[in-house]
């Protein structure tokens, strides 16, 4: 703006007086009246960029900038009357997602992802709940966490652009094709998913699911393993977890043990490696326990390392999603194969080569 020559200052005398009524009329300058106005504006800009992208904008506040994988905005349902969802006694998947977004609005990004592990438990066919719970990992930097999640909502919608995009910035590849078959087992209290290209072989307290009769005989390749039998005496989950790990070969190295949701019910899990002569090739091993009704809950994964993150992982992970467990139904069970004993024993094999046999019985 041009600047203006200054005016000579008016008089008293020649200033236009005002009618006084009930208090002085205040004379507000131009400038304060433009600032409301711009700051009016902004406000209702925010409005509009928080509810067209509420995940992406808090996220991004998180990172201190902008997120780049976003191609389109996930939807939020707005909450009106409460920052704070409804919660019912029985929460649904949508129920968990809008608490897990206020918490990642209030800049607390690791209770939002309980928040998000436990929607994916009550509802693991909701891709909505694997995509944000890997946009929260890839917000936090931890990408080997967030490939799996884009991956199985990949899986369940291949179309989801927003985890192809997640999948790019973490440089992950595409889940790998696979058709899965369901698998009931009612004295196990189990149902779950599982390729249907893979072998079973039922025994008595567990069902082991293999890639192949030679990963299923000398672990040499994928292989899952879930259990189910009932506890003479009461324990944790933290204490029938530990009791599970006493049994892995000796030099098996794990981590720390953590909490995971899995058929809507907490668990304690933890992830391993191990090498030797307990398996052919060096391995990755993920177990997994829960104590419900009296009665212990186990699964047990292990996979060569070089195929565990790219391979074998995602599709573990889509098992472990699709597990359902009830009450075990009080009936005989049928004659399955006795399992071996709790100690590493050595598998039969033509080979004669010393194998690890997991026993949870």
């Amino acid at each position: 703006m041009p600047e203006q020559p200054l005016k000579p200052p008016v008089s008293l005398e020649l200033r236009p007086r005002r009618r006084v009524s009930r208090g002085l009329l205040t004379l507000i300058p131009l400038g304060l009246i433009l600032a409301c106005c711009l700051s009016i504006v902004a406000v209702g800009a925010a409005d509009y960029l928080v509810s067209s992208h509420p995940i992406s904008s808090a996220l991004s506040d998180l990172l201190g900038r902008q997120i780049g994988f976003r191609l389109t905005p996930t939807p939020t349902p707005r909450l009106e009357e409460s920052p704070t969802p409804t919660m019912t006694a029985t929460p649904s998947a949508e129920e968990l997602m809008a608490l897990g977004d206020q918490l990642v609005f209030q800049g607390q990004p690791e209770e939002a992802i309980a928040q998000y592990q436990m929607a994916t438990a009550v509802d693991p066919q909701n891709a909505l709940a694997h995509l944000k719970l890997g946009e929260t990992y890839l917000a936090l930097g931890r990408c080997e966490e967030a490939i799996p999640e884009f991956q199985q909502a990949l899986v369940i919608d291949p179309d989801l652009a927003a985890a192809q995009e997640g999948l790019r910035e973490c440089a992950g590849p595409p889940p790998p094709r696979v058709t899965f078959t369901s698998y009931v087992r009612a004295d196990l209290g189990l149902s779950i998913l599982y390729p249907d290209t893979w072998v079973l072989d039922e025994r008595e307290n567990q069902t082991i699911f293999a890639e192949s009769e030679e990963a299923l005989e000398h672990l040499a390749g994928s292989v899952f393993i879930f259990a189910s039998l009932p506890l003479e005496k009461e324990m944790t989950n933290t204490q029938a977890l530990e009791e599970r790990i006493a049994t892995l070969p000796p030099g098996t190295q794990v981590g720390e043990i953590e909490p995971a949701y899995i058929s809507g019910q907490e668990w304690t899990s933890v992830h391993g490696e191990m090498s030797g002569e307990a398996v052919p090739f060096p391995s990755r091993v993920y177990m997994a326990a829960t104590v419900w009704h009296s009665r212990l809950y186990a699964l047990w994964a292990l996979a060569p390392t070089d195929t565990w993150k790219d391979a074998a992982w995602p599709i573990f992970q889509a098992m472990l999603r699709s597990i359902e467990i009830q009450e075990v139904v009080a009936e005989a069970p049928p004659t399955l194969t006795p399992t071996p004993p709790l100690t590493p024993t050595a598998i039969p094999t033509a080979a004669s080569s010393p194998s690890y046999s997991p026993g949870w019985a």
